[in-house]
């Protein structure tokens, strides 16, 4: 301490702040720090005191013009009704960090799952219909699926945010598939448990699907083996096949451990005649 009172460097350090902060706060009439006769600011007891509450309010994201509201004239009945403020705004974050917690959690069992998925393993699932987040193109290859993934993120920005586990994927190009053109795409996917306002759906229904690892170019080698082996099961692919990443570039950057999962609808069985009611 300096005479009478703190120079701004010094209460800065103290409060682990950049002095341009504490000029803002002034600015703002948060902050009346007097004037030494050299002309440097001088802050008192009182300014420290304030800046602590200051400080703790801003840490709960309170808008600095509420916070002048109060600084203006404080009471204890306007203390209690700015402690049951913070009371909301603590319960709120908190509320919000339980949110990414789970969400958290769910990334990392997805990603613990998708790592040591089985590769090169033919499974026929039945799959629930699926909502999802759809941006369409028209050819869209394989070298530009991150860029479309990103502005459809952009698109929906706001929704996603309430996605959990949240899936990427694409759907290649029916007519470039039978052409057995494997690396064009007519569409790139956001899935997720809870994507309620999506704006497709991917149909219910018996889909063929297999897993390989490294890069996605492997499609080329995968599609063939895959409807080979539907042929030699008697079954048909209904619809375009989806190429889904459950580990990919945003989770790794060694493309050995890069995962995609092939997935293609199956026409449905046609039951025999004395199978039938």
């Amino acid at each position: 301490m300096k005479g009478k009172g703190y120079h701004i460097r010094e209460v800065a350090r103290l409060f682990g702040l950049h002095p341009d902060t504490l000029r803002y706060y002034e600015e703002q009439g948060l902050l009346r720090p007097q004037r030494g006769e050299n002309g440097y600011r001088l802050y008192s007891i009182q300014d420290i005191c304030d800046l602590s509450v200051i400080r703790e309010l801003r840490q709960l994201e309170m808008p600095v013009e509420e916070i002048s509201q109060y600084m203006v004239r404080r009471t204890v009945s306007g203390t209690l009704e700015l402690l049951r403020r913070e009371q909301s705004l603590i319960d709120l974050q908190m509320a919000q960090l339980r949110r990414l917690r789970r969400d958290v959690e769910k990334r990392a069992d997805a990603l613990e799952q998708g790592a040591q998925a089985p590769l090169g393993q033919l499974e026929i699932q039945q799959l629930p219909p699926r909502r999802c987040y759809c941006l369409k193109g028209k050819m869209i290859k394989e070298s530009e699926i991150d860029l479309h993934l990103q502005r459809l993120e952009k698109e929906h920005e706001e929704l996603l945010r309430s996605i959990d586990s949240r899936l990427l994927g694409a759907v290649l190009d029916s007519g470039a598939m039978e052409r057995q053109i494997y690396d064009r795409f007519s569409a790139v996917l956001i899935l997720g448990e809870n994507a309620r306002d999506g704006n497709w759906w991917l149909p219910e229904g018996e889909y063929a699907c297999v897993r390989y690892g490294g890069s996605y170019e492997k499609t080329w080698q995968v599609m063939p083996r895959l409807l080979g082996e539907l042929e030699k099961m008697g079954r048909q692919p209904e619809g375009p096949a989806l190429e889904l990443y459950l580990v990919d570039i945003y989770d790794t950057d060694q493309e050995e451990e890069f995962r995609t999962e092939i997935q293609v609808r199956l026409k449905p069985l046609e039951r025999k005649e004395d199978d039938r009611c």
